[in-house]
């Protein structure tokens, strides 16, 4: 009888454990309100429409996405601005739906305004993909200054202004987003 019971309770603890797990695990992936999608160079990626505020602005939009053969450099074929750069600000690697991408950032700043350069590097199959933009901000916008702005409409935008959290986190979104087209 006890070894009937244990099993019983076994049983009864794996399947409650099964679905407790697996309500937790499925995600439903959801393009938020206003996004568009993007279909080319073998990828597919959503996007929102509008990227950008009164004190920073993505330079071009959407982001550039560019196929490199494997054999090839992707930095140097694929980011223009980090291949032409002695200073590479930052670099690491990640991991975001099962692919890693290496990402690398450089950053210069003229007449006032900072400009940000981001290149996300990842391999499918034989073909490494490329995504880069460009981020340009007013210098001053950054750790609750307001320096041009003062004064105006847009100063406690600019001294609220946070890349990490007003463009990077779209920006890994975007990232998450992308798939590969297969060539029929």
């Amino acid at each position: 009888m006890k070894k009937f019971l244990f099993t019983f309770l076994a049983i009864i603890i794996v399947v409650a454990g099964y679905f407790l797990v697996s309500r937790n695990i499925v995600k439903v992936n959801t393009i938020p309100a206003g996004w568009l999608t993007y279909t080319g160079n073998g990828v597919e990626f959503n996007y929102p429409a509008t990227f950008g505020a009164n004190v920073w602005r993505a330079v071009t939009w959407p982001p550039t996405v560019i196929t490199v053969p494997a054999d090839k450099d992707p930095v140097a074929f694929g980011c223009p601005k980090l291949k032409d750069s002695a200073i590479i600000t930052e670099s690491w690697l990640w991991k975001i739906n099962n692919i890693h991408y290496t990402f690398y950032q450089w950053e210069d700043v003229g007449a006032g305004q900072r400009y940000t350069s981001s290149c996300y590097i990842f391999s499918w199959t034989a073909v490494n993909y490329v995504v880069d933009f460009e981020i340009r901000s007013h210098l001053g916008c950054q750790n609750g200054e307001c320096w041009a702005y003062c004064g105006t409409p847009f100063e406690q935008e600019c001294r609220n202004f946070d890349l990490t959290r007003d463009v990077e986190t779209t920006i890994v979104n975007i990232i998450r987003s992308l798939k590969e087209i297969k060539s029929n």
